[in-house]
């Protein structure tokens, strides 16, 4: 009896895939194919982005071997636009990079985590990271620029935008 009760008990508490968490997928995909990450993030209200947050929340329980970076990647964005907390966000973005270090949109994510709180060297770690996982993504490229202006690195702060600007003319 106890033996079966610890079972029904571990499978209760495996992560789920629900109805939202697939709805959110869906709706992201169209959102994202038409826009930014941004516009999609805009077009939710607060009460869809709890119940988003929720599903994820089931989802990412326990380090799911089920999981992927872009689950991880979203959960951060929700975090970052609706429920401010930027130590879950950044777990979120490093369980994220451990899981697919080609994701160009990780690394510039956490480098603008690391500007945000003036850890220039770590922001440039991290925007090189991104620049070595897609060179011919101008995000960042310009996010170091930025980062080299503040620290007063003109020529290189003018060089790495000069490529943004190149890869990305408009």
């Amino acid at each position: 009896m106890l033996r079966w009760l610890h079972r029904w008990w571990k499978d209760r508490q495996k992560p789920k895939m629900t109805d939202a968490l697939r709805q959110f997928n869906e709706r992201m995909k169209v959102k994202t194919r038409r826009g930014t990450h941004t516009q999609f993030m805009n077009s939710l209200s607060t009460q869809e982005a709890r119940a988003y947050r929720a599903a994820f929340d089931l989802w990412l329980v326990e380090n799911n071997p089920e999981a992927t970076a872009d689950d991880y990647y979203w959960r951060s964005m929700l975090t970052s636009y609706f429920f401010p907390n930027p130590r879950r966000e950044e777990a979120d973005l490093k369980s994220a990079v451990a899981l697919d270090p080609s994701n160009v949109d990780i690394w510039v994510s956490l480098g603008h985590m690391a500007v945000a709180r003036k850890k220039w060297s770590q922001a440039i770690e991290y925007y090189e990271a991104g620049i070595k996982a897609c060179p011919q993504n101008f995000f960042p490229w310009y996010g170091r620029a930025i980062v080299y202006k503040q620290l007063k690195r003109f020529d290189e702060s003018l060089h790495d935008i000069n490529v943004a600007i190149e890869i990305h003319p408009q």
